[in-house]
């Protein structure tokens, strides 16, 4: 009980008690506050965006960060901490490679003949499509001097 002053108009003070009921409320702790959860779910969004984002830019993380929004270190943050973010992102690291390769070979369809000659240096070594020699020089040298030799 809370006792509360009243003036009325004449100045006196009557004194009247008043009782107020406070309501309890218990609520489920999930361990997590709302706004955690939240946040959560936008960095999970953002995460599925930026991957889409280097998908559509063959890998080039400074293009793929300022269409999605994010600085470049929260990305590599997140490739530190998330291991199911860097899975995906190490999974897309030859999509590049892939396109400059399908480029490669419709050129070569086309006829252009500086990426048939750069293609067979590098897949037809076996054939003799080679500028240089890769020669293995592993083994043994012996070397034999004569003492009569004046020059040493």
């Amino acid at each position: 009980m809370d006792k509360q002053n009243q003036t009325d108009k004449k100045g006196t003070t009557e004194k009247k008690s008043v009782t107020t009921k406070k309501s309890t409320t218990t609520k489920k702790s999930t361990g997590r506050k709302k706004g955690d959860k939240i946040a959560d779910a936008r960095k999970t969004t953002t995460k599925k965006a930026m991957l889409k984002a280097l998908e559509n830019s063959l890998g080039v993380v400074t293009s793929a960060c300022k269409k999605v929004g994010i600085a470049r270190s929260t990305h590599y943050e997140w490739l530190k901490e998330d291991p199911e973010y860097k899975e995906a992102v190490e999974s897309m690291e030859d999509i590049a490679l892939d396109f400059a390769e399908s480029k490669l070979y419709k050129n070569i369809e086309e006829g252009k003949e500086t990426s048939t000659i750069f293609f067979l240096k590098c897949k037809g070594k076996k054939r003799g499509y080679v500028e240089k020699m890769d020669l293995d020089l592993s083994g043994s040298v012996t070397l034999a001097i004569d003492k009569d030799d004046e020059e040493l």
